[in-house]
């Protein structure tokens, strides 16, 4: 991908020009900036959802001609030769998107509907591509690979040993409380000893003899 700077005289139709240097030279054209002004410029705006149904399409669009001079806050488009047209999806055909800035501060925007005449010199800041590939991607990305060539095989190889291999913290295995319980019993009696003070409710003692019934009796010894 290398970067070029276009120039388009006043009077001259911007996405014109750049579809067809697109056109002669075979390669993609992302445009990133522009800079200029441009004059009577015709956009795409959706209609409110009541005019819409109205006339029978929830898609539907007006075209809004805006008169005068403007200037180019910002502009995007994808503009590829027949041949990479052809392979490319309906969306990555979707023309030419523009913000303006009209002589009053007013700001609009949308997508050009019909030609974009420049009033000044144009300068345009593109990308230009050769060879792209295309890729329809499931809706959940990480259940189901999609194909890839180039260097984003790689990418995808290492995302599959990802999904392969079970995050460390999978590796524990959860204990129920009384398991927890034992286990920390388990680990005492390994690491230190167990005093027999600790063990006194367990012991069971002999009964006393019968002329001794009203002694009291001992306490267990301690170790």
């Amino acid at each position: 991908m290398r970067s070029h700077v276009l120039e388009i005289p006043g009077g001259g139709d911007v996405a014109g020009a750049l579809a067809g240097y697109a056109r002669r030279r075979g390669l993609g054209i992302c445009v990133l900036a522009g800079t200029g002004a441009v004059a009577n410029v015709s956009l795409r705006h959706p209609l409110p959802s009541g005019a819409a149904a109205e006339i029978g399409g929830g898609g539907a669009a007006a075209v809004v001609v805006f008169h005068g001079r403007y200037e180019i806050l910002s502009i995007s488009a994808t503009f590829l030769p027949p041949a990479m047209a052809a392979a490319a999806p309906r969306a990555a055909l979707g023309g030419l998107s523009i913000s303006l800035a009209g002589p009053h501060g007013q700001i609009v925007g949308g997508a050009v509907a019909g030609p974009l005449v420049a009033a000044t010199t144009v300068v345009v800041v593109a990308a230009a591509f050769a060879s792209p590939t295309f890729h329809r991607l499931p809706a959940e990305y990480d259940d189901a690979p999609a194909p890839v060539s180039g260097s984003g095989a790689d990418a995808d190889e290492h995302r599959g040993r990802r999904r392969t291999e079970p995050p460390e913290h999978h590796h524990l295995t959860p204990l129920h409380p009384r398991g927890i319980a034992l286990a920390t019993a388990t680990t005492t009696t390994t690491t230190q000893p167990v005093y027999a003070s600790a063990c006194q409710h367990e012991e069971v003692w002999p009964p006393p003899a019968a002329a001794a019934a009203s002694a009291p009796r001992p306490r267990p010894p301690y170790q």
